[in-house]
């Protein structure tokens, strides 16, 4: 035990941690949540308590599961925070190679653990002024519910990179499917600390308009670009790969997405796609848009975000598929243009000049009047966002893994 608290204390306290980077997403949220979004005092300290005895539950008594291959060595670590069918989808194309393990934090099995909620402790007291300055620079008082929330989230991501850390120095690359997420980005600093080489696979399309200031715009650069650590970022295609570009010294591979929707035979009609319920002007647009098709009697399917369903009684999917799709900026709308549909992105601030004119919805009469065959769409468009798809993608991403770098620059 005592070997155990050397070791753990010489690999986090030889480099120290960036903590605006890990936890800046939080952070920043916490600060600019709209008001409409903030919750009633009494069910936020409810909510503050169930989270307090939820970390220390974590830390004491369960650990993240680690999935290793079944035959051969692991040299490759893939974790994620999160365990959603979306996101199995995503990334089992990539925990299925051979030679690589998985840590996803939220599946987790009993495993008594005392040291690492008092080693915890003992870093954050060791660090406290570090971490206290982040809280003050994104003007979070640490002694609110805002702070404690932050603190409690920040303590359960440090404990299970602790508890992880044994594992994760056994391997020699470390994918982050989120790295913008405290214990995903805490992880992948230990490993640039440690001469393993990490990578962060882009998780969605995160557009936004350059040249207009919103919510969103800030939102997206506050919370999944300027957070990222890892030293190689894998992209969908070269519009993320210039935006990487911007906001990070990382280098930049342009692999594709492996997943896609499988798409059945399309009807006739319109497919609109919403946004989370945050954006209630996009959903708003995109309502009045429906009033119109259906008044116009054209045939129209409503797609909701899981938990974001904007209709009581609905289903998160109302209705199939069809020929035409008009959207936002949800990375769905992205995939079905890749995949050959005609998609149509509504004309709003967060995409003005930033994506194809001829790509942007400019007359719904035209809809109306044509929906059964429009003609002159330029599918190939959308390999701007999304390159290519299926082997070739799994390829590139085999390939940028196999290039040896030389770590020993970067530290």
């Amino acid at each position: 035990m005592i070997f155990k608290l050397k070791e753990i204390n010489l690999i986090l306290s030889k480099n120290s941690l960036n903590f605006r980077k890990a936890l800046g997403c939080q952070l920043w949220t916490s600060a600019n949540l709209p008001s409409q979004n903030i919750q009633k005092l009494s069910k936020r300290f409810i909510l503050l308590l169930k989270s307090l005895l939820r970390a220390i539950y974590n830390s004491i008594i369960t650990t993240p599961i680690i999935k290793s291959p079944k035959t051969g060595k692991s040299n490759i670590l893939i974790i994620r925070n999160h365990s959603k069918p979306n996101i199995e989808n995503h990334v089992k194309h990539f925990e299925n190679i051979d030679g690589t393990s998985t840590c996803v934090f939220k599946n987790r099995k009993i495993k008594i653990d005392i040291f690492t909620f008092f080693y915890c402790i003992f870093f954050l007291l060791k660090f406290r002024k570090s971490w206290l300055e982040v809280f003050k620079y994104y003007e979070i008082k640490f002694y609110s519910i805002k702070g404690f929330n932050v603190f409690i989230y920040f303590f359960n991501s440090l404990s299970d990179s602790i508890k992880i850390l044994p594992t994760l120095l056994t391997h020699t690359k470390l994918v982050a499917f989120q790295d913008h997420v405290t214990v995903e980005n805490i992880t992948c600093q230990i490993a640039n600390n440690n001469n393993i080489n990490t990578f962060a696979l882009q998780h969605a399309i995160s557009h936004f308009n350059e040249d207009v200031s919103s919510y969103e715009k800030h939102c997206l650069i506050n919370c999944t670009y300027k957070p990222s650590v890892c030293k190689n970022i894998l992209v969908w295609g070269d519009y993320n790969k210039n935006v990487f570009k911007e906001y990070t010294d990382a280098r930049i591979f342009v692999i594709g997405k492996p997943d896609m929707p499988n798409l059945e035979s399309s009807l006739d009609g319109v497919t609109l796609i919403f946004q989370d319920k945050i954006f209630e002007n996009h959903n708003n647009e995109l309502f009045k848009i429906q009033k119109l098709l259906k008044d116009a009697k054209v045939p129209t399917s409503l797609w909701f975000k899981p938990g974001h369903v904007l209709i009581d009684n609905c289903q998160v999917r109302e209705g199939p598929l069809r020929k035409i799709v008009i959207g936002v900026t949800s990375s769905l709308c992205f995939e079905l243009g890749f995949l050959g549909l005609q998609v149509f992105i509504l004309k709003q601030k967060s995409t003005k000049n930033s994506i194809p004119q001829c790509l942007m919805l400019s007359d719904i009469n035209l809809i109306v009047k044509n929906y059964k065959s429009l003609e002159n769409y330029q599918h190939d468009l959308w390999k701007y966002f999304i390159e290519c798809s299926g082997d070739e993608s799994i390829k590139r991403y085999k390939d940028a893994l196999m290039i040896d770098f030389d770590l020993s620059k970067n530290n």
